[in-house]
């Protein structure tokens, strides 16, 4: 890791261009695939035959589907001790969000964008930090939820519709309890040594983030 942040620092501008060309060209492919497979024609039939109410309750449900991963970057904005305007922040959170979305690409898109939105000059080091420490806490919420699907499916009778993902929801669910012990290393610079609160507040933006999947 300390040799990851003088690089980062020697060739920010360079890796931020490249990550601004790649994900450019991420977009423009998943809306060319996008293209072949959803007919403009069929979705303007669609919303013709809806209501303004039903267009408005599926603007607003979707609003309210993405909302919670903004609760993320507000996190993230005070463990690196970052002064940002609310709205200043709900539009950086939501471009970085809908671009993850769209594109996904393993999180580093997610990686690469809160880095290029949060970090500050000379501060390179303490942004990589603050990210490592808040984005693994994105998979708790995903970790409680399949620690209660694997407790019904044990001890439910007569319960089996997931009794074949009994691993995977086990490896799942061990998520979060490995994110606490990390996250409690006061030695660990990176990933390690964040305090309870915002691990608290990750967790609960989690369980809404998931539970609007």
């Amino acid at each position: 890791m300390n040799r990851i942040v003088p690089f980062f620092k020697k060739w920010q501008n360079v890796l931020k261009g490249l990550l601004f060309l790649s994900i450019l060209v991420l977009v423009l492919m998943e809306l060319s695939r996008m293209g072949k497979t959803i007919s403009p024609a069929a979705v303007g039939q669609i919303l013709r035959r809806l209501s303004f109410l039903q267009v408005a309750s599926l603007f607003l449900c979707g609003l309210l589907s993405v909302s919670p991963m903004m609760l993320y970057d507000y996190v993230l904005t005070k463990e690196l001790q970052k002064q940002i305007r609310p709205g200043k922040l709900i539009e950086n959170s939501w471009t970085i969000n809908s671009l993850n979305n769209l594109i996904g690409f393993a999180g580093l898109v997610d990686v690469g964008l809160r880095y290029s939105y949060f970090s500050e000059k000379d501060r390179e080091g303490e942004t990589m930090k603050g990210i490592s420490r808040v984005i693994p806490y994105f998979m708790s919420g995903l970790s409680v939820y399949s620690f209660l699907s694997l407790f019904l499916v044990i001890f439910a009778p007569g319960n089996r519709v997931l009794y074949p993902y009994l691993i995977v929801l086990l490896l799942a669910s061990l998520i979060l309890p490995a994110l606490l012990f990390v996250s409690s290393r006061k030695k660990i610079s990176f990933f390690g040594n964040l305090h309870a609160h915002r691990v608290r507040a990750l967790i609960c933006a989690s369980l809404l983030d998931w539970g609007c999947v």
